[in-house]
C-alpha cells in the first residue's frame, strides 16, 4: 500500500490471502497425516503382529484403490473390525474376508460410504457377541446390504422362515457369517469394482486420490511440524516454569489466601494497637484528619470487621498503615532528642 497506493495494497491483500490458504492447506494436510497414522498405529496394536500388519496395509491400500474408499475411513473401518475379529478368537484374514464382502456388497448394490460405514459397525457388532442376531441381520445390516436376509439364508442352504427360527434360537454362529461373507464376495466383488470405476462414483475416486496425496504429502511435512511443536512445548514449558515461580513467590493463588487473611488479621490488631498508642500519647493527631469526620471509634470499627470485609478494605487499610507512621516518626525523633539532652 505505501509504495503502490490502493492498486498495490490490493495486490498485497490478495498475496496474503493466498499465502494464508496455502498455509492453512499445510496445516490440514499435516493433521490428517497423522490422525492417519495415528489410526494405523492403533492398527498395529490391534494386530500384534508385524508380519501380519504389513500384510493388512497392502491389502487396505488394494481395497482403498480397487473400491475407491478413501484410506483414513478404510483405515478406521477396518481397525474397528479386527478388533472384534480377533477378540472372538478368529484371525486377521477373517477380518479381511469380512470387510471385502461387506464393502464389496455395498459397492456392488449402488450404496454410499455412509452405508459402508453403518454396515461395518454392525458386522463389527455381531462379532462382538459371539453370534449373529436378527437385529444386526435385517436391521442394521440389511437396511444398507439389499438381500442380505435372503443371501444370509442361502449361504446356509435354508429358506429366510427357517434362519428366522435359527436366529430365535440363537444358533446363528460367527462361522456361518464366514459363509454368508464368501457367498457375498462371490455374488458382488466383481460388480464393485466396476460400479467403483463408474461416471457417478468419480467422487469418491477423487476423494480417495486427493486423501491419498494429503498422507503422501503430510508424512513429508510432519517432521517439520512435530519440530516445531516439539520447540513451542519446551519453550511452553520454561514460561510454565517462571510464572508457577512467580506466583509462588508472589503468594497468588487460592491456597495462599488462608496465609494472606492471617496476616492482614495480624496487621489488623497491630494498626488497632498504634492507634490506641496515638490517642494516649497526643490527644489529637493527622492521622484521623486523613479520614474526614471519622473519630477514632469509628476508625476501629472499621477494621473490627470480618476477614472477608477487611479484604475490601486493603487500600483503605494501606493509608491508615501510612500515616500511622507518619504520625509516630516525629513523636520518635522528639524522644530520641529528650534523650540525647538529658
Amino acid at each position: 500500500g505505501v509504495f503502490g497506493g490502493v492498486a498495490g495494497a490490493a495486490v498485497g491483500g490478495a498475496v496474503g490471502a493466498q499465502v494464508g490458504q496455502f498455509t492453512g492447506v499445510l496445516k490440514e494436510t499435516a493433521e490428517y497425516s497423522a490422525a492417519l497414522e495415528l489410526q494405523r498405529k492403533a492398527l498395529k496394536l490391534v494386530i500384534g503382529d508385524t508380519d501380519k500388519y504389513n500384510k493388512a496395509q497392502e491389502f487396505l491400500g488394494k481395497t482403498s484403490q480397487k473400491l475407491a474408499i478413501p484410506q483414513d475411513v478404510i483405515t478406521r473401518q477396518f481397525t474397528a473390525l479386527t478388533a472384534s475379529v480377533l477378540g472372538a478368537g478368529l484371525s486377521v484374514d477373517d477380518a479381511q474376508k469380512s470387510f471385502l464382502a461387506i464393502a464389496s456388497g455395498i459397492r456392488g448394490t449402488g450404496g454410499t460410504l455412509e452405508d459402508m460405514k453403518s454396515a461395518m459397525r454392525a458386522t463389527a457388532q455381531v462379532f462382538s457377541k459371539g453370534k449373529v442376531s436378527a437385529e444386526e441381520l435385517r436391521q442394521q445390516l440389511g437396511e444398507r446390504l439389499p438381500g442380505a436376509f435372503t443371501l444370509f439364508a442361502d449361504s446356509m442352504d435354508m429358506m429366510p422362515k427357517d434362519l428366522d427360527k435359527a436366529l430365535e434360537r440363537g444358533t446363528v454362529t460367527l462361522e456361518d457369517f464366514i459363509g454368508f461373507s464368501e457367498l457375498l464376495l462371490k455374488r458382488y466383488e466383481d460388480n464393485a469394482k466396476l460400479l467403483a470405476q463408474a461416471p457417478e462414483a468419480a467422487g469418491d475416486r477423487l476423494q480417495t486420490e486427493l486423501k491419498k496425496l494429503k498422507d503422501n504429502v503430510g508424512q513429508l511435512l510432519r517432521p517439520v511440524g512435530a519440530d516445531f511443536q516439539d520447540t513451542f512445548t519446551k519453550i511452553v514449558n520454561q514460561i510454565n516454569g517462571a510464572s508457577e515461580a512467580l506466583r509462588k513467590f508472589l503468594k497468588i493463588g487460592e491456597e495462599y489466601q488462608e496465609d494472606k487473611l492471617k496476616e492482614l488479621l495480624e496487621e489488623r490488631e497491630k494498626i488497632i494497637s498504634d492507634i490506641s498508642k496515638l490517642e494516649i500519647l497526643i490527644p489529637q493527631t493527622s492521622i484521623f484528619s486523613q479520614f474526614g469526620s471519622a473519630s477514632r471509634g469509628e476508625l476501629k470499627n472499621m477494621l473490627a470487621g470480618s476477614k472477608e470485609e477487611l479484604e475490601l478494605l486493603l487500600p483503605k487499610i494501606a493509608a491508615i498503615k501510612l500515616a500511622i507512621k507518619d504520625t509516630l516518626i516525629p513523636i520518635k525523633d522528639v524522644n530520641d532528642e529528650a534523650k540525647e539532652t538529658t
